[in-house]
């Protein structure tokens, strides 16, 4: 049976404040993972009030009530029926105010559950974010302010003035993309006839008390004679409230146009795109006689020799100004285009409407252009937030025409059977570095979890064919996936004898030559050069860039970098993607055919989707990595994730947080106070029995500085065995979280000094090791730290640049941890 995709049904909910929308809330028709359900921040002020905007859409609601949890160990808070709400034709407002009960400067998952007429509860989720005094309101009405005077270009739109910075950084070639560089002309739409379709609504990504990052979303429309083209707009701000006034850090705005397949979209042949980015999603048939393309969330298919445009799939039609359909938490790639025009491509991220309406999670499609159909071959649930998705299906993601699909989710590699659902899993446990794929997805290398300094093989996967081949490494080495060129993989060779650890307790992988073999396995390069090691590998745009080292008296002083550069060729190219500088719009985007088209013969097909009885389904949430993993966030935006805590917070120490798998936020890159000391630390506390001569000066070192936390925190009672423990090789973050559950270790080996302020600032001590002891960081000032040493038994400052030198010349061994009420 054939029919076209149905309507959303779910009502929508948002936040209001005088008059402005703010953080909408598309709804799910399962429980989610509230660990993994961290996006948009809601902030909640002292009164600890909000507004519900609910929109019904003209459905009854049966019900509405809120539930608060923590985020690190689910516990519910509060669980509250909201009964005032005032009701009208489509929509419903509530103010709801949270119980007394939460903890400033936390963080909390808030789920609006909301039951409708058929008593189907739909789940809503944001976190909020308590804080008295962020300015945070302010903050909004500003965004919306200068919103309101871009459009207002003969009035009062000078005022935009003191927040730009124009300068030659600035292009005012596009509308595409502006930012705080551009000119005011160019900010105000130039010689655009911009009107708003809908208004605007704001995303809060980051709200603390010294800046906020807000994003503004909405649809624009631009008449050209008897036509009326749409576009949609994101404005991205940057701001932070000082005295008297807001001060405008970073702004960025894009507009992308919606592709109309009623008129004028061939000319010159050309596909015309318009205004939009220049990255176009596409791939092309071997003859690039057909091709497929995305824009604005849509997927079309065009047959060149016929001349005939399919639009493939979306989730929207003509009424831009439903929020549910036109909501943009999903995303489109293309895995194939044959000969025949026929696609293979998937749909992943939250699913607006459809048979999968309310669920996050992957649908494999398979457009065949001689039936002009859409079939899906399985889908995917996922319970996470659509960012963890996005990030998995960036790192691999294929299907073929053998019916089966290769998906790397939450550290797993799969197989799924496209036909059945059926599943296996070839790998569990991957860690980051333990797997890497072609851009395309088409292949794939990794190496088995457990030991990735210790792999004798590497797995190399054709997922075109499902063709698995093994590279073995030499007798006495070790292998390392490091990426591809094209279709071409990448690994590095290392001996086993030159593999050691750090001061910092990190594994140094000295690789003495990188290989490049094609898919069939046959080598294509070597890197090698006589007594140069790499020791990291570091990927950008068609380059590596090799961090190398050589050994000086046994240990590695690093070198010159050198790089790889990527000479492979793509596979197709006829046709192209070209920019073109027009009066109306300057520079818009075209995709260049590889012959002569006819707008007037142009035949639009609108295709059906195959529905079949019951659903094929792949469920694979009973298979989740439990293996711990760091989230790492900048700007309120998911952009990596680690198995090493360092590495996190390394990338965020110049603004960001990091956030471990079970929710609780490890590092935070914020103001913090010119000094500060732990004042209840003023002596060592401990009764450890098996404190004696006999200790080692590292075990009586730790076990003193373990006692003295335990009893900082109120645990004195569980200190009497540290000694032992200590004595046993169990290590200080295990004996700490045995005693304390409440909390989450962070070891931060490899960091400096400057994150660890962090810790400090809220009152929680650091231990360090320093050669063949430890001591405990208590207190900073902006040129001393309080150092607490058990071996000379004093509490005292030190010079905070001669700690430096000498935490470095140890390895910079960190360990701290925080409440996980935190």
């Amino acid at each position: 049976m054939t029919m076209e995709m149905a309507p959303a049904t779910f009502p929508s909910i948002a936040f209001e404040y005088n008059g402005m929308i703010y953080n909408r809330m598309h709804g799910y028709g399962t429980e989610m993972d509230i660990s993994r359900m961290r996006s948009l921040i809601t902030p909640l002020g002292e009164d600890r009030k909000l507004t519900l905007a609910v929109d019904t859409y003209g459905k009854d609601i049966a019900g509405l009530r809120f539930q608060v949890r923590s985020l690190a160990d689910k516990r519910l808070i509060e669980d509250t029926e909201v009964n005032n709400y005032v009701k009208g034709d489509e929509h419903i407002t509530a103010d709801i105010v949270l119980k007394d009960l939460l903890e400033e400067d936390r963080e909390y998952s808030l789920c609006v559950i909301l039951k409708d007429e058929g008593n189907r509860e739909i789940y809503f989720y944001t976190t909020l974010y308590v804080k008295k005094d962020t300015a945070f309101k302010d903050k909004l009405e500003f965004v919306y302010n200068f919103n309101e005077l871009t459009f207002d270009r003969s009035g009062e739109a000078q005022k935009l003035v003191t927040y730009l910075e124009s300068n030659e950084e600035g292009d005012n070639s596009t509308y595409q993309k502006v930012n705080i560089h551009s000119s005011l002309d160019q900010i105000c739409w130039g010689t655009l006839k911009v009107s708003r379709l809908t208004k605007p609504e704001a995303e809060i990504f980051v709200n603390d008390e010294d800046t906020a990052v807000i994003k503004l979303n909405y649809i624009v429309t631009v008449p050209e004679n008897d036509k009326t083209w749409e576009f949609y707009v994101n404005e991205s701000f940057r701001l932070r409230p000082g005295e008297g006034r807001m001060f405008l850090l970073d702004y960025e705005r894009t507009m992308d146009q919606i592709f109309d397949t009623e008129e004028g979209i061939l000319a010159n042949n050309k596909i015309v795109l318009g205004i939009s980015d220049k990255n176009v999603n596409m791939m092309e048939s071997e003859d690039g006689d057909r091709l497929a393309f995305v824009n604005a969330g849509r997927l079309y298919v065009y047959h060149i020799s016929e001349n005939r445009l399919a639009y493939v799939f979306g989730f929207y039609n003509d009424d831009l100004t439903d929020r549910r359909e036109t909501c943009r938490d999903n995303d489109i790639r293309i895995f194939s285009v044959d000969e025949m025009g026929n696609v293979r491509f998937i749909v992943y991220g939250y699913m607006n409407c459809g048979i999968h309406e309310g669920e996050n999670g992957i649908s494999v499609y398979y457009y065949d252009s001689t039936l002009n159909s859409v079939e899906e071959e399985v889908f995917i649930p996922y319970y996470g937030a659509c960012e963890f998705l996005n990030y998995d299906v960036a790192r691999q993601a294929y299907a073929n025409g053998k019916k089966n699909g290769y998906f790397y989710i939450d550290g797993n590699f799969y197989n799924i059977n496209l036909e059945t659902g059926e599943t296996s899993v070839i790998a569990s446990g991957l860690a980051r570095e333990d797997i890497c794929a072609a851009e395309d997805g088409s292949m794939v290398a990794w190496i088995d979890s457990g030991d990735r300094f210790d792999a004798m093989g590497m797995h190399l996967l054709n997922a075109k064919t499902g063709t698995e081949r093994v590279l073995n490494a030499e007798s006495g080495d070790r292998i390392m996936p490091v990426g591809f060129f094209g279709n071409d993989v990448i690994y590095g060779l290392a001996a086993k004898k030159d593999i050691t650890v750090d001061a910092s307790g990190h594994t140094v992988f000295p690789m003495y030559c990188l290989r490049i073999r094609d898919e069939s396995g046959d080598l294509i390069k070597e890197y090698r050069n006589e007594g140069i090691y790499v020791t990291q590998v570091e990927a950008g745009n068609g380059i590596y860039t090799l961090k190398r080292a050589k050994y000086e008296n046994g240990t590695l002083i690093p070198v010159s970098d050198d790089r790889l550069l990527d000479n492979s060729t793509p596979e197709y190219g006829r046709n192209s993607i070209e920019l073109a500088v027009t009066d109306a719009y300057e520079t818009i985007t075209q995709i260049a055919l590889k012959k002569a088209t006819d707008p007037d013969t142009l035949r639009i097909m609108n295709p059906k989707q195959i529905v079949y009885e019951g659903e094929r389904r792949a469920d694979l949430y009973d298979k989740e990595n439990d293996k711990e993993k760091y989230f790492c966030y900048v700007r309120g935006s998911l952009v990596d994730i680690y198995d090493e805590l360092y590495e996190a917070v390394n990338t965020v120490k110049d603004g960001g947080l990091v956030r471990c798998s079970g929710g609780v936020t490890l590092y935070r890159k914020k103001p913090i106070p010119e000094k500060n000391q732990i004042m209840a630390i003023d002596d060592f506390r401990t009764d450890d029995k098996w404190i004696d001569d006999s200790m080692s000066p590292e075990e009586y070192s730790l076990t003193v500085c373990l006692d003295t936390v335990l009893y900082y925190e109120g645990k004195a009672g569980e200190s009497a065995m540290t000694g032992a423990d200590v004595t046993s090789g169990k290590t200080a973050g295990n004996i700490l979280s045995d005693r304390l559950p409440d909390i989450e270790i962070a070891d931060l080996s490899g960091c400096t000094i400057d994150e660890m302020l962090f810790y400090l600032a809220q009152d929680i001590p650091v231990l360090v090791k320093t050669g063949d002891a430890y001591v405990m960081l208590t207190g900073y000032n902006n040129s001393e730290l309080v150092v607490a040493d058990p071996l000379t038994g004093e509490i005292g400052k030190r010079s905070k640049s001669d700690c430096e030198a000498l935490f470095a010349s140890s390895g910079n061994r960190f360990l701290t941890y925080i409440s996980k009420a935190d």
